[in-house]
């Protein structure tokens, strides 16, 4: 039984053309078949084994290049080398329990509307879909999250395999290991005579198993047979094209990756835009006088040993974010930090400027929190683990991409600023760092002014902000008379805590 005629029901011509090669193993020969496989001609016979198909969103690809291919397969596949009462399995493992519940619900939704397949389903819950053949035969679709890992896939003899979403596959250990491989070095073994791994995504970091397949064969097969197909090749709908127009104006990089399909460079870059910090930072002093109408922010980055600690203090106006105060102290070589001296050194400032508490990263948050106490001051631990960082670093770069911060250039911040980076990981994330620079610290102060920005923006209650008057004037002054700092940090407080912070 041919696939593509299986398939021919409300296929789009550029599915029907990857189709028609990558599962009915016909030969590349038209001109839009030549781009998504980069060569014309026959593909040898053992690359059929693995398709991968770098894919833009909104191409079809899920339901497609994934859900129904599977179930052609769970239908027509010969299954003589199942043994009694063994279940053939056709698999998908997706990035979460989610995605793995559209696919099979893709599935359901096409043989419910065939009554002569819909009769076949003999059980059906979230993750599966169990169906007995004529001939007694039963077979199943079942879904798994990519974070079970390789070792769940073990056990089953499978019809075919697909990773969807390949480039987003994470374990759930500590950290998020990248399993992509883990996962295909599983599955691979069990796949049936004549069955397929299709490895179908979106792409995202020039890492992974699905840029390695991409690099090794696309154009040239000699392992796998890979497709580059941008959403237009798969699916050149109106509404398609419109959106895709929306997003290219509004965010070109991202239009390139998540609709041209374009791996993202995974070289290291600046994580703040430069020309926002330049823009953001003028001559003006440290360390001015606290102003009591005023909201204030202070944050910290502890290290005692090798690190330094610093601490900054930010001022909201309603408007802007001001830099109001830094301080760093860093350990002399051997003699590390005592905590209790620059806690207390830290505490006195942040009282100085009305701040009941001082928000920092989790290392050493008891041992800190004790010696904050003795001064009646509060922690506030920032959001940890990998993605609390990346959450309090988007939101401080928004800010200052919005052209809202305001640094002094007395300080070293806006300097620190521009040694932080950020690099392309595979499995959709992004890794932010800090390059050690000898005897200059290690980014300890930006870190600190990114905690109290994100601080201050995360506790906005109003939705509508109003107009300030320019800082300093007459017109600001009687803005501020209007405003209840009480009720500002009170506000602060409580819509932080709302987000998971934790005061003691």
């Amino acid at each position: 039984m041919n696939t593509s005629k299986q398939l021919a029901s409300g296929l789009l011509d550029g599915q029907r053309a990857f189709a028609s090669v990558a599962y009915d193993r016909q030969p590349v020969t038209t001109p839009e078949q030549e781009a998504m496989f980069g060569f014309r001609g026959s593909v040898p016979e053992r690359c059929y084994r693995t398709i991968g198909a770098v894919v833009g969103a909104r191409g079809g690809k899920s339901y497609t290049l994934v859900a129904i291919r599977l179930l052609w397969g769970m239908l027509t596949r010969d299954l003589s080398s199942l043994a009694p009462g063994e279940v053939g399995v056709a698999l998908v493992v997706a990035p979460d329990l989610r995605l793995s519940r559209q696919v099979v619900n893709y599935a359901r939704g096409a043989l419910q509307r065939r009554p002569e397949l819909a009769a076949l389903i003999e059980a059906d819950s979230e993750l599966e879909l169990l169906l007995r053949l004529p001939g007694g035969k039963r077979v199943a679709l079942q879904g798994l999250p990519a974070t079970r890992g390789g070792s769940a896939v073990r056990g089953r003899s499978l019809i075919d395999a697909a990773l969807d979403e390949a480039c987003f596959f994470r374990d759930a250990g500590d950290g998020y290991v990248v399993n992509d491989t883990d996962i295909y070095t599983a599955v691979a073994p069990r796949v049936m005579p004549g069955g397929q791994v299709i490895i179908a995504s979106t792409p995202w970091a020039e890492s992974g198993l699905l840029y390695d397949l991409w690099a090794q064969n696309y154009g040239h097969p000699t392992t796998a047979l890979v497709a580059h197909a941008p959403t237009l090749a798969l699916n050149n709908s109106p509404w398609v094209q419109e959106q895709i127009a929306i997003e290219r104006a509004r965010d070109p990089e991202n239009a390139r990756r998540e609709y041209d399909a374009e791996f993202m460079s995974s070289t290291t870059l600046g994580f703040f835009d430069g020309n926002a910090i330049k823009q953001s930072t003028s001559d003006y002093a440290l360390g001015e006088t606290y102003q009591g109408r005023l909201r204030y922010a202070a944050a910290a980055d502890f290290g005692f040993k090798s690190d330094s600690s610093a601490l900054v203090i930010v001022c909201y106006d309603g408007e802007r974010y001001r830099q109001v105060y830094e301080d760093e102290v860093r350990p002399e070589p051997g003699k590390p930090l005592v905590p209790s001296e620059v806690v207390s050194r830290f505490a006195s400032a942040a009282k100085a400027y009305g701040c009941r508490h001082i928000i920092a990263d989790g290392h050493y948050s008891q041992a800190i929190a004790e010696h904050l106490r003795a001064h009646e001051i509060a922690l506030i631990e920032s959001p940890g683990g990998i993605q609390g960082k990346l959450a309090t670093h988007n939101r401080a770069k928004a800010v200052l991409q919005e052209g809202r911060c305001m640094l002094s250039a007395e300080g070293d911040c806006h300097r620190q600023l521009k040694d932080v980076l950020r690099k392309n990981q595979p499995g959709g994330q992004v890794s932010i760092y800090v390059k050690r620079k000898p005897g200059k610290g290690h980014g300890d102060i930006a870190s600190a002014w990114v905690l109290a920005i994100h601080y201050l923006a995360t506790a906005q209650v109003d939705a509508e902000k109003p107009k300030v008057p320019a800082y300093g004037t007459p017109a600001f002054e009687a803005y501020l008379a209007e405003k209840s700092v009480a009720a500002m940090l009170d506000a602060d407080m409580k819509a932080y805590g709302k987000r998971g912070a934790n005061d003691w």
